[in-house]
């Protein structure tokens, strides 16, 4: 088919430190823009800027990261937030385990169709 466009919207990677814990005040204290308030939500709220991500950060050492718009932004928006984690003295043991849970995508056909 000529004339198809795709473009992918949003992706939603879950982000494991196996064997980390993390103290979420401190963190919150670490990260600039960082929003946390346990008295009504368990995780932590950060969006990175460059690339464009936001991440929802569990003290269990489990978060999400979603609003990336390509593999490649989101790999880096993870690897940039987890040298901020370290800089933070937050002992990360290994490279996080990423998976891949949605991926939303648009697709333009270039053509009308008759429904």
């Amino acid at each position: 088919m000529t004339g198809v466009k795709t473009k992918i919207q949003n992706i939603v990677l879950s982000v494991t430190y196996e064997g980390t814990e993390f103290n979420l005040h401190k963190l919150a204290r670490s990260l600039d823009g960082a929003r946390y308030d346990p008295e009504r939500f368990a995780g932590l709220i950060y969006k990175s800027e460059y690339p464009r991500a936001s991440f929802v950060i569990f003290a269990s050492g489990k978060m999400n990261c979603v609003g990336a718009s390509s593999m490649n932004d989101a790999k880096l928006a993870i690897k940039k937030l987890t040298r901020k984690i370290r800089e933070a003295h937050i002992k990360v043991k290994s490279a996080p385990k990423v998976e891949v849970q949605n991926i939303v995508a648009s697709i333009q056909f270039g053509r009308k169709f008759d429904l």
